[in-house]
This record gives C-alpha cells, structure tokens and sequence, in this order.
C-alpha cells in the first residue's frame, strides 16, 4: 500500500496483510489484522447551561455538570461524558474538570467529550455556563400599621408591598411571595396569603422572595410587619343641648367631651395627642372651631380623630359624638298657690307644700324634675343647697317662688319664665254669738231652733261670706253634712247644745275658700208651769154695774206653785196674744176693774 498513513478502506471490516523482512537476508514473515470502521457516538449537544446566581450574587455559582449527562447521552450507557477545561484536553482526554464545577469566568467555555465505551469512538464540542443575575430585589420599607385594640396583632396586605419590593417595575413577569421562613422563600414553599395575620406580636420578620419567570431566578429579601399601638379611645357619650328657640339649632362646645375621649389615657400623656373634628366619615369637611360649633341636622353625628404625636407612631383613632338638639321641658304656669291664715291668724305666714304643685307644672309628666328657689339668681344656678323644701314658710305675703325644671331624660333645664305666686289669704272675722234661747214648751229639753236668726249677729257686717251650721266641729272643718236650715233644728242634747258655725268666704262665690269656725250654744229653756185651771176670782157686786175692783195679785201664790217668785216676772193681760207678746200688761193688778162680767184676765210668767 503506497500510502499507509493514509489508506482509505475498501471493505469494512477489511483485512490488511503485513509483511516483515530481514534486511540483512532474505527471510520474511507475515501477519494480518483488521481494519474496522465504527460509528461515531449519538449524543445531543448541549451548547448552554445557564444557572441563577447563589445568594452571593456574584456571577460564580457551582455546576452540577452530571445533571447534563443524561440529556447528552440520551440515556445510552455504552457512552460516557467528561468535562474539560479547553478543547485540547478534551481530545487528549487529560485533566477533567472535577465535579461539581464552579465556573471561573462568566460566562465560560468549557469542552464536552462524548466516548463510547465499546468502541473507544468519541466526540467533543464546546459547552457555555453562564451564571444568570438574579432579579434586583429591593427590601421594602417595614409595614406598619396602627393596631386599634393594642394587642399587638394586626392584618397586613402583604401584596401592598409588591411594587417596593420590584423596585417600582410592574410585576408582570416578576412574581413576588411572602413566607414565614427564610427555608421556605428559597425553596418556594408554604407562601403566607394576603391579607396576613401577624403571629409574633408588634414585630415580626417574614420573608420576600422575586422571581423572574424569564429566567427562573429568584432573589430574596426581608420584610418587617410593626404593630404599632393606637390611642385608645373612649366613645363619648352623645352631647345634648336644650333648644331654647324651637328652631333645632344649637352651640355646642365639641372639646367638652375631650376628657371623656382620653380617659383611658394617663393625663400626663395627653399633651401628646391632637384631637381634630369632622363633619363627614370621609375626613373631608375639618370643623374649623370645634368650642362654639353650631349643628348642621339633628341628630348629627361629628367623627373625631385623635393623633398620637410621637414621630415614631403617629397612629390615629377615630370615633363620632352625637349631638342632639332636644325640647326644653314644657312647663304650665302654676295657678296660685293660696291658704288660708289659719295657724296665726292675721300675720300672712302660712307652711305652703310647694311639691303640690308639681303636677300642675309638669302637666303629669314623671320625667320633668322641679325644684323651687327664693331668687331667679338661685334657679339659674340650680345648686341643691338652695332648693327649698316643704313645708315652706312664706317670707312675704304675697311671695314670688322661682321655678327650675329638668328633664331627666336629656337634662335640659328651664328656669326662666315660670313663677309661682304663695298668697295667704285672710280668714272672715265672725263674731262668737250669744246662745240663741227657746222656750220649751213641755219642759222635755228639747226645741226647734231657727239657727239662721243668728247669722247677722255672727257675720257683724262682713261682705262676701257664707255661714253654715254643724252638729261636729270635724264636719264645720270639713264643709260635711251640714244642718239644713231651711226648717227649724231640733237640738239632739237637752236643755244646751254647742253646734259649730263655719263662716266661709265661699269660692263657688268667688271667694277664696278660707273659713273660721266659731260656737253656738242652744239653749231650751224650761217654760214656767202655770196650773191648767186657776180658780176664779169672785167679788160681790154692791151696786149691780157688774163690775168690781179685784186684787189679781191674789192668785199668785196658786200661779207661782213651788216655783221660786224671784226667779220669774208674772204679768196680767186682758187679752191672749198680749200675754203671748208680753204687750199691755195690766199696769195694777192690785186693783183691777173689771171691764165684762165675767171676764177672762190672761197670765204670763
């Protein structure tokens, strides 16, 4: 063969004879081999490995180059595969890189020799590593938020901090999750949802991972979630003013209700805390002067933010105050408050119960409270010590009371307008009158009495009164049963009898209703006992005229009986009614003519 370096085959396999010969004689020897054609390794190449950074982002990063094998390889096992640092020495098939391999420049070539097993075949090409810079993370600012209840737990929108952590680039292909270990960020496990609920009170660190869906690579940063306490605020009750025009608008001082706002503040911390006013939940419309704010509805409802003023909180917290305009009481002016001069009599002071009155001002109304002073200053003020209590003794006569009314229920108060007039009204002036005496006929204690013949005697000139008689002095002071003096009163008590006279002036009359009460004695008195039949008086005629001279004395003694002479007058009368009347006695009954024969001569004892 004219060139054996060169010598292309002709069969495959094919042998090929080899001839060797002494050159110093002749004798030669032969021998053969084969000549075989294999074919070269099937593999894929692999031009590129790209792998994100580590966390040190600093272009260098370990290859696990094995994990390509089988990618080049197809899975055959008859082929194996080494990595070197140029080409020359993947042919030569010296110095391997060792695995895994950390890249020395980036990128950086290295050469991949592909050998079969079997056949010795093999192949090589270059490989690029490129190490891949991991997304441009940026730590966000902490996430604080102002904790209403201070216990130190809040939600956080984690995603609010999505554009922060970009670096202000949209999301769109970077993908940013939140996790509670900084494990699980790396190993893209276990992501906290959105809202979070903190589990470490007041501060807690969770982690950020980024990743750029282009390239895979992600970065990893750190959040702070700061619970910051808020001031803690009361809800005031409503403020409620009286409306004192009818027209539902009224002042309010809004800062009045600032100490119950702070109460659970310690005082000494309050000058840390602004407090400001709106009139919409919006925040939109400040009360400009909140000490003399005049309501824009009623009710209305005023929102109140409080300001923690520490620069490292500055947390607010909001709450409303309801302001009401309510009715005053309405209150019925008093009619008079009178009595009567009845325990001194004549010095105008009498105990009045003023609390009487009570209903008549309030018209029945149990949520109205009302209190009576002496001085308007007094009823303005409404100090307690002030009040007067019942009974109350008038000063003056007639006396002006000052009225305050409150109504329990919304505390408004009136203490203008109303008045109360005491007046002590006078009693009659009747005169006690002297018992009023009748005969009795038949001696048994018992008689009819015109009661009424003694009115003029008990009124003595008084104008404008009433008299009314009574058997019970409790009946005269009651205005009961009174006796009907329309017909004649028998007294039920023999012989005398005290009844009870009320002299009134009557209001039925107009008058006021005062009364005196004064006593009448009835007095029965015993007629004297004359004889049914006194023996006549005879005189002899001496001269038959018929008439005679008679001593009508004589029949005294017949006439007066047992009853004593001193203790009765005895008068002689012509005629019946003159003895009934006592008129025309007969001015000599010693020597009396007669004037008829016979003629009846009437006595009166």
């Amino acid at each position: 063969i004219a060139t054996p370096e060169a010598f292309l085959n002709t069969t495959n396999p094919q042998i090929i004879w080899v001839r060797l010969q002494d050159n110093a004689n002749t004798c030669i020897k032969i021998g053969s081999f084969n000549l075989v054609v294999e074919l070269a390794p099937v593999f894929t190449v692999v031009p590129v490995v790209a792998l994100c950074d580590d966390l040190v982002q600093d272009g260098f990063t370990e290859f696990d180059l094995n994990l390509q094998n089988n990618t080049i390889t197809g899975g055959d096992p008859t082929l194996s595969v080494t990595y070197y640092p140029t080409e020359v020495d993947a042919e030569a098939a010296i110095n391997p890189l060792p695995l895994p391999h950390t890249n020395v420049v980036n990128p950086e070539t290295i050469f991949v020799r592909v050998q079969s097993v079997v056949t010795g075949c093999y192949a090589t090409f270059p490989m690029e590593l490129i190490v891949v810079e991991a997304p441009t993370i940026v730590t966000p600012n902490p996430m604080e938020i102002c904790d209403p209840d201070n216990d130190g737990f809040s939600e956080f929108i984690l995603t609010d901090a999505d554009l922060e952590v970009t670096g202000g680039i949209p999301t769109g292909n970077l993908v940013v999750s939140y996790h509670y270990l900084l494990e699980d960020a790396i190993n893209n496990v276990l992501p906290l949802a959105s809202p979070y609920l903190n589990n470490v009170p007041f501060l807690q660190t969770v982690f950020v991972r980024l990743v750029d869906q282009t390239t895979g690579c992600f970065n990893t940063t750190t959040l702070d979630l700061v619970v910051k306490d808020s001031p803690q605020i009361i809800a005031p009750e409503d403020m409620i003013e009286c409306d004192d025009d009818s027209d539902v608008i009224e002042v309010f001082d809004l800062t009045e209700r600032e100490d119950d706002v702070l109460a659970s503040i310690p005082v000494s911390e309050w000058p840390n805390y602004t407090i400001s006013y709106f009139e919409d939940a919006a925040l939109t419309i400040p009360i400009v002067n909140p000490t003399a704010y005049s309501n824009i509805s009623n009710p209305q409802t005023i929102f109140i933010v409080v300001e923690d003023q520490e620069p490292t909180n500055l947390c607010t917290s909001q709450t409303t105050l309801t302001l009401v305009v309510v009715d005053a009481p309405t209150l019925m002016p008093p009619s008079e408050l009178e009595l009567c001069d009845a325990i001194t009599p004549e010095d105008g002071f009498e105990p009045f119960d003023l609390e009487s009155k009570t209903d008549e001002i309030t018209d029945g109304d149990l949520t109205i409270e009302v209190t009576y002073y002496e001085t308007q200053a007094q009823a303005d003020t409404g100090d307690p010590l002030d009040a007067l209590t019942s009974p109350y003794t008038n000063t003056s006569n007639p006396q002006t009371i000052f009225i305050r009314a409150e109504d329990l229920n919304t505390g408004c108060v009136v203490s203008q307008g109303i008045t109360l007039s005491l007046v002590v009204n006078p009693l009659p002036s009747p005169v006690t009158p002297t018992p009023l005496e009748v005969c009795d006929d038949n001696n048994d204690g018992l008689a009819e009495f015109i009661l009424t013949d003694k009115d003029d005697e008990i009124i003595n000139g008084d104008p404008g009164v009433a008299i009314s008689y009574y058997e019970l002095k409790l009946d005269a002071e009651n205005g009961a049963n009174p006796i009907n003096t329309a017909i004649p009163y028998t007294n039920t008590t023999t012989y005398s009898q005290i009844i009870h006279v009320r002299v009134e002036y009557p209001i039925l009359l107009g008058g006021t209703g005062c009364f005196k009460i004064v006593e009448l004695e009835l007095v029965a008195i015993p007629t004297p006992i004359i004889p049914v039949v006194i023996p006549d008086l005879v005189a002899c005629d001496d001269d038959g005229d018929g008439l005679a001279e008679f001593d009508l004395t004589l029949q005294q003694d017949i006439i007066y009986g047992v009853q004593n002479p001193l203790a009765y007058t005895l008068t002689y009368h012509t005629t019946e009614p003159d003895a009934q009347d006592g008129f025309n006695p007969i001015a000599s009954p010693e020597a009396f003519l007669n004037t008829t024969n016979p003629q009846i001569i009437w006595v009166r004892l």
